[in-house]
């Protein structure tokens, strides 16, 4: 961890994870006002929450032992109270056949409770939260490596999913993210998906699902091949009140924009950045 400085970043400080860590996520578990983050460990398959002091460090990790195969996460207010709760999609397992989602909800102090698991497609490589049926509560979709779709789950209250819908979302999504490509103020979801585990086969592409306002979505606009194509970000790059997408294509190694048209359809992948492709990445206003 790096914290911010007037010219940058200050120097690194290490914090124990635990057992390889997969994904992080930055919420507020405890209510107190300060950040807090959330690791998620692939083996035993825990969730572990560092509170945060409000001056740059965190108290020692609290292990959430969740069941193997715990990977990507997201945090919302998925109960509707004053903390941030926690969604963990887990990789097929002796405790979830072929894929799911896990809701930790917060409690007084930050700590994490069971909230429920739920069915998704085979393999949930990724996983976004976002209010997809304007209802003022947050919703989750995951992208499903394996079964060539994503799951989105609405929230039906009390910090509760409904059961899943599938959308076919190419082959091999693998990254899926949530904004409003086309302005209109609802949120649609972008996903990405390679085509491919080692590039010689299809090409992977971007595709933006336009949703509606109801928890449903519009067929998916593509766009232009783009070869194994891996991560994504989301944002209005451009200043012109429609979100915009970052993708990277491994084997090109480079960074690809997608500036979103007023139909919502991803723009031509244009090259921002040469060199090595990180595996993960994030935008955000640094300077």
């Amino acid at each position: 961890m790096r914290l911010g400085a007037t010219n940058g970043f200050g120097p690194e400080s290490r914090i124990p994870a635990g057992n390889v860590p997969n994904d992080v996520a930055v919420g507020e578990m405890d209510g107190d006002g300060f950040e807090d983050f959330v690791v998620s460990n692939v083996y035993p398959g825990e969730v572990v929450v560092h509170h945060g002091t409000g001056t740059g460090s965190f108290t020692a990790g609290l292990s959430h032992v969740v069941g193997r195969g715990a990977r990507p996460l997201a945090v919302g207010r998925i109960d509707g109270d004053e903390r941030d709760d926690v969604a963990v999609a887990q990789t097929p397992s002796a405790f979830v056949e072929g894929g799911g989602v896990e809701i930790l909800l917060a409690g007084p102090g930050g700590t994490l409770g069971r909230g429920g698991r739920y069915a998704t497609g085979t393999q949930p490589e990724a996983i976004a939260v976002a209010d997809f049926d304007e209802d003022g509560r947050p919703d989750v979709a995951t992208a499903n490596l394996l079964s060539n779709d994503t799951s989105v789950l609405l929230n039906i209250g009390g910090g509760m999913l409904g059961p899943e819908a599938r959308l076919a979302a190419g082959l091999q999504p693998i990254d899926i993210g949530s904004g409003n490509v086309d302005g209109d103020g609802h949120r649609d979801l972008i996903v990405v998906n390679r085509g491919s585990t080692n590039g010689q086969g299809p090409l992977g592409s971007v595709w933006t699902f336009r949703g509606r306002g109801n928890g449903t979505f519009d067929p998916a606009l593509t766009s232009d091949p783009i070869l194994r194509a891996e991560q994504l970000t989301v944002g209005d790059f451009t200043g012109d009140a429609r979100d915009d997408i970052i993708t990277s294509s491994f084997t090109d190694k480079q960074y690809l924009r997608l500036t979103s048209s007023p139909s919502g359809a991803p723009g031509t992948p244009s090259p921002i950045f040469f060199g090595r492709v990180a595996q993960c990445f994030a935008t955000g206003d640094v300077d």
